[in-house]
């Protein structure tokens, strides 16, 4: 949001009171409660930043080099960052993730190599009419190609695009509201939710916990606009 004008971003009532009508339930701070926990013991880690200068990115193409910009933001605070040069869009360089939303400005890449990415990643658009439930059929198809059942799941992070969507996804999925396994370190509505980067700060989150607590399967669900939803399951070997 801005001080001068307020956006309709499509983030709107009719969602959360569809779902909440539908699956009922208080939403509560589960999400703000779990992030307390996490900061108290410790979470997150010091994350190590590193330096680069015109330096070869071979693992994106060796031709692209990672360039110093500058951009000043409405109060002439100037923003320093690093970027990949060429392989990004001029129209959405300097700003980063295409332009992310102001929900929570933010941007970020992740690359996984995987031996069949098909039996990992499900996207579905079954649920058109309920934006915001694509979680649950996507989830659906995914436990079933992997020969998984929710009770396999170790890790889950489920985005919390907003309180009612996320426990409404969570109750279709046998998923108790109060379920140690789910956004362990707070969810979306205690965090933010940074449209550019949420996929992959649920995907990096959920390795960090599996390898924290030296378990097995993670589970990642996103919502998407229209319906849609996406579902991963990743393992630590």
């Amino acid at each position: 949001m801005t001080s001068d004008l307020i956006y309709d971003q499509l983030i709107g009532a009719g969602c959360a009171s569809k779902v909440i009508f539908s699956w009922g339930g208080n939403p509560g701070v589960g999400s703000l409660h779990r992030l307390r926990d996490a900061v108290a013991n410790g979470w997150p880690r010091k994350i190590e930043i590193l330096e680069h200068s015109h330096a070869a990115v071979p693992s994106v193409r060796p031709d692209v080099s990672i360039v110093h910009a500058q951009k000043a933001d409405r109060q002439g605070n100037v923003l320093v960052q690093d970027i990949i040069g060429d392989y990004v869009s001029p129209k959405v360089r300097l700003p980063g993730g295409g332009g992310a939303p102001e929900i929570a400005t933010n941007a970020s890449e992740v690359f996984v190599t995987l031996k069949d990415s098909k039996r990992t990643f499900v996207k579905d658009v079954d649920f058109v009419t309920t934006l915001g439930f694509g979680p649950v059929p996507a989830t659906h198809k995914l436990l079933t190609r992997l020969g998984l059942s929710m009770d396999d799941i170790d890790i889950i992070e489920l985005n919390e695009a907003f309180a009612s969507q996320a426990l409404a996804c969570m109750r279709e999925l046998g998923i108790a509201d109060d379920d140690p396994r789910v956004n362990v370190n707070g969810g979306g509505i205690a965090l933010g939710h940074p449209l550019g980067m949420t996929g992959a700060r649920l995907l990096l989150t959920a390795a960090h916990e599996l390898h924290k607590q030296q378990k097995q399967y993670a589970l990642c669900t996103m919502c998407i606009g229209v319906g849609q939803g996406i579902a991963t399951v990743i393992e630590r070997v």
